[in-house]
C-alpha cells in the first residue's frame, strides 16, 4: 500500500496532505519517504497555515506568539538590538489597533511573515500545549495548603480551565518566553567567544538598567497581566524532571 501511495501524482498527494488537520500525523507522513517529503515542500506554504490557524483561532494570543518567535536571539545584551526589541514589544502591544488601521499592504502583527515563521509558531503551540495539560494535572505537593489530604486528586483534578484561564495561561507562557529571550541570559555554547557588542548589565539583574527593562517590558501591560507573568514557576515544574 506505501509504494502504491507513493506512485501518486504530486497533486494528489498534496490534496491529502491539506486533509490532515494535526500536526503529528502530518509529520509522521511527511517524514515516512523522500516522496512525501519533496510534495510537501512544494506547498507547505499552503499547507501549514491553516494547522497554524486552528490553534490560533480559538486560544488567541497570536500577536503574543510572533513576538515570542521574533524574539528569538535577540538579546538585550547586544547593544544594537535595542531599536529592534523596542519594535517587537510595541507592536505585540498595539496588535488591535494596528490591525485595525492597517493598509493591505504591509505585514500585520497576526500574521507570520514566511513558512519559517509558521513553523515556528506550530512548534510553540505544542509546547504550550504540553505546559497547559500539566496545569490540568498539578502534582498533589501544588495543591492548596487549606485543602484536606487526598482532597486534591479525589475532587480537584484534573482542572478544568476556562477558555479565559486557558487564554490567560498561554498569553503569560508566550510573554514568558519573549522575555527570556530578550532579557534572559544568552545561550553561548561553551568554546564560543562573546560577541563583542555585548553590554554585560543589559539582563534582568544588571544593576544599571533594570528600571529600563522594567519600562520596556512590564508597565505596557495592566497589573493583572504582569501578575500572570508568575507561570513561569509552572514552566521549571513542568521541565525540571526532564532537565534532571
Amino acid at each position: 500500500m506505501a509504494s502504491l501511495i507513493q506512485q501518486f501524482p504530486v497533486e494528489l498527494l498534496i490534496s491529502i496532505f491539506r486533509e490532515i488537520d494535526d500536526i503529528n500525523d502530518l509529520r509522521s507522513l511527511v517524514l515516512s519517504c523522500s516522496t512525501f517529503y519533496q510534495a510537501f515542500l512544494t506547498d507547505r506554504h499552503n499547507i501549514l497555515p491553516p494547522l497554524m490557524n486552528k490553534w490560533y483561532e480559538k486560544k488567541r494570543n497570536i500577536a503574543q506568539a510572533i513576538a515570542a518567535v521574533r524574539s528569538k536571539g535577540l538579546y538585550a545584551e547586544i547593544k544594537s538590538n535595542y531599536h529592534e526589541i523596542v519594535a517587537i514589544l510595541d507592536t505585540c502591544r498595539r496588535s488591535d489597533e494596528i490591525e485595525q488601521s492597517a493598509s493591505a499592504h504591509i505585514l500585520l502583527p497576526e500574521t507570520p511573515g514566511n513558512v519559517e515563521e509558521t513553523i515556528e509558531l506550530l512548534k510553540l503551540s505544542k509546547e504550550a500545549e504540553f505546559l497547559q495539560d500539566f496545569c490540568m494535572n498539578l502534582h498533589p505537593g501544588q495543591a492548596a495548603y487549606w485543602l484536606r489530604p487526598g482532597q486534591w486528586e479525589s475532587e480537584i483534578l484534573p482542572l478544568k480551565l476556562s477558555d479565559t484561564e486557558k487564554g490567560r495561561l498561554l498569553r503569560a507562557y508566550y510573554r514568558v518566553q519573549t522575555y527570556s529571550n530578550m532579557f534572559g541570559a544568552p545561550e553561548w555554547l561553551p568554546d564560543e567567544p562573546r560577541d563583542s557588542r555585548c553590554l554585560n548589565n543589559w539582563c534582568w539583574g544588571g544593576s544599571s538598567l533594570v528600571d529600563e527593562v522594567y519600562r520596556l517590558f512590564f508597565t505596557t501591560m495592566p497589573q493583572w497581566e504582569a501578575q500572570e507573568f508568575c507561570v513561569w514557576i509552572y514552566i521549571y515544574n513542568r521541565y525540571k524532571p526532564i532537565l534532571n
